[in-house]
């Protein structure tokens, strides 16, 4: 099985488990907060992933890390989902996992996340303007994040889902450089 099947069975399973409890939400959110842990403490993740680290060390380094991050008391379900992906040796999918989760979630609430890439910052004007035709062209809420490359030149580059719409004048100079190229042959 290919690591994007793994995680998409994994993620989804975990995913109607969390919402048959009702806590899909409250699920995501700790995987949130233990994937920025996770960022900030990679040495966790490595002695997950360490075969001399037995499964009793691991299950402890587990119960331990979210008795840290959480405010109450560690959240079972996460902590079961965690324990598993370490005793079958898919710890290291757990970023992958997380983010697929996360989709899920935003595809339940009709959300759709976006990045667009500008030459520089847009006008809060032109981002409402833009955020409302992706969103009128997805039917779906958007959540834009935005960022600057100032090799674009100009134009506007968008990540949406598995999609990207290229509308930049970087990419545009390009294609028309290998179009007189290829007229000059």
């Amino acid at each position: 099985m290919k690591p994007y099947q793994i995680v998409d069975r994994y993620a989804r399973s975990v995913f109607e488990l969390a919402e048959e409890q009702g806590k899909s939400e409250t699920f995501a959110h700790e995987i949130d907060v233990l994937s920025r842990a996770m960022r900030n403490q990679p040495k966790f993740l490595d002695l997950l992933e360490n075969p001399l680290v037995t499964r009793e060390e691991k299950r402890a380094l587990i119960k331990n890390i979210l008795t840290v991050e959480a405010v109450h008391e560690p959240p079972l379900l996460l902590e079961r989902f965690l324990t598993l992906l370490v005793e079958k040796g898919r710890i290291d999918l757990f970023s992958a996992m997380a983010r697929q989760l996360h989709n899920k979630l935003n595809e339940k609430r009709g959300v759709q996340e976006a990045t667009a890439v500008t030459a520089r910052r847009l006008d809060p004007n032109v981002v409402e303007l833009l955020k409302k035709a992706l969103e009128k062209m997805t039917a779906k809420k958007i959540v834009l994040n935005l960022q600057a490359d100032p090799s674009l030149l100009g134009g506007v580059r968008i990540c949406l889902g598995n999609r990207l719409l290229d509308g930049s004048l970087r990419t545009k100079l390009d294609s028309l450089d290998s179009q007189l190229t290829m007229a000059k042959v």
